[in-house]
């Protein structure tokens, strides 16, 4: 069985995770010391939500 964990992160920031192969985190990440990411079975917000004026 594969886990399988979501995080909305801009298309930047996703592109040079794919490049280092690694997910180093996003700035509130590196900031707290942790991945953030949302628990299991939570509902979803839309990006605006999470990421209000941002894009890509």
């Amino acid at each position: 069985m594969t886990d399988i964990i979501y995080k909305i992160v801009p298309d930047t920031l996703w592109r040079q995770a794919k490049e280092k192969g690694v997910f180093e985190g996003a700035e509130i990440d590196l900031r707290d010391g942790y991945i953030h990411f949302p628990p299991p079975r939570r509902p979803a917000k839309p990006q605006g939500c999470i990421l209000p004026g941002r894009r890509g």
